[in-house]
């Protein structure tokens, strides 16, 4: 066997060794990578996007090989192709897996925007997260405002549904207080609330923005109190005539 054959064996042994492991942990990482936020899938979605995840990882790690190998003049084996997009699929499959197992089936909701303490216009942009939340539930988003004498935590404002988009949902043109409210603390909370109370109780009737006490948000069904953040109010911004957020 001549010296360039010799030298092309050893490149095609290592490229078997090397190349298959690593795009089964590319593949696994890839599939973890993709459930990092905050949005799971299900266990047969995860397995599913996943995999074609993986799937599309290992192309483009075969491409790169296929032009390294070309580049040394030495030959992809098509076994080495078959077992490292087997490998990428099943350790896809298995990353997204347990990604989706360990974020666990409990309702979760975050609000990433505004911050905590952050201050914010009278109208501004709220946006957030959801996870796992059932079908017989809706998300409704509600300022808490402060009182007028020792700026204590008061009534409640209900504002509106919100409509979770891939995980994710936004609300813009969001009210925080009136016109002349800066330098305020507000409480920007998100609730879940059952479907059909949703539609029997809200829909249809005018207590958006209204002032309701703690007992009315309750028999509203509004008990479950996910997540809250505290927010300063800075400078109005309404642009309509009676300022209010368009």
């Amino acid at each position: 066997m001549s010296s360039e054959g010799g030298s092309r064996q050893v490149l095609s042994e290592i490229a078997i060794k090397i190349f298959v492991p690593v795009t089964a942990v590319m593949g696994f990482i890839s599939a973890v990578g993709q459930f990092a936020g905050p949005y799971a899938h299900s266990g047969l979605q995860s397995f599913v996007y996943s995999s074609l995840l993986a799937v599309g990882v290992g192309a483009v790690l075969l491409v790169v090989a296929l032009l390294v190998m070309r580049r040394r003049r030495v030959a992809l084996p098509r076994h080495l192709i078959v077992m490292a997009l087997a490998s990428l699929l099943i350790a896809g499959a298995i990353g997204g897996t347990v990604r989706s197992f360990l974020s666990g089936t409990d309702l979760a909701v975050d609000i990433t925007s505004p911050a905590q303490g952050e201050v914010v216009k009278h109208c501004t942009t709220v946006t957030g997260w959801v996870r796992h939340l059932p079908d017989d539930r809706v998300l409704w988003l509600v300022v808490q405002a402060p009182s007028e004498g020792t700026g204590e935590r008061e009534e409640f404002y209900i504002m509106r549904e919100l409509t979770p988009n891939g995980g994710n949902w936004s609300a813009s043109n969001f009210s925080v207080g009136g016109v002349k409210d800066a330098g305020r603390t507000y409480w920007i909370q998100v609730y879940s609330i059952d479907r059909v109370r949703s539609r029997d109780k809200l829909e249809g009737n005018d207590l958006t923005e209204q002032k309701q006490t703690g007992k009315q948000l309750q028999e509203f069904g509004f008990s479950a109190l996910l997540k809250e953040k505290q927010v300063i109010r800075g400078e109005d911004n309404a642009t309509s005539p009676g300022g209010h957020c368009m």
